[in-house]
């Protein structure tokens, strides 16, 4: 794995009438994926994906210390976290900044969207985790 670029990405889970949802963005190029990016230099994963997260949707977030996965993809070394957005404003709701769209998808619907094999396997550890 050297010479890999360092990614992170979040999973953020959130009920709606007691279902559980995870907020995925839409590139460009049509495919759904969690928001995050590559890390800089002397950061750590958690300040790359408040970073990212405030870059790319406007929001705050709160970063487990711990991953729940990690995967290569191409020349991408990824790293999940979930991650929890906080709220000082109860309208604080992520918006479509670098992305086409950002939108709560329930987990089981999640899984058959168009995404690349990795975040399509990070969806289902979430599934076995949330369902």
């Amino acid at each position: 794995m050297n010479n890999l670029i360092r990614v992170v990405a979040g999973a953020q889970v959130k009920y709606i009438n007691n279902v559980p949802h995870i907020l995925l963005g839409l590139k460009p190029h049509g495919e759904w994926e969690f928001p995050g990016g590559k890390t800089n230099e002397g950061e750590t994963d958690q300040e790359a994906l408040e970073r990212e997260w405030v870059e790319e949707l406007g929001v705050m977030i709160q970063c487990d210390e711990e991953r729940f996965g990690r995967a290569q993809n191409g020349n991408y070394d990824v790293w999940f976290y979930e991650v929890e957005i906080v709220e000082y404003e109860p309208e604080t709701e992520p918006i479509a900044k670098e992305h086409i769209d950002v939108k709560y998808w329930r987990l089981d619907e999640a899984k058959g969207l168009k995404m690349n094999d990795v975040n399509r396997v990070m969806v289902g550890k979430l599934i076995n985790r949330y369902e």
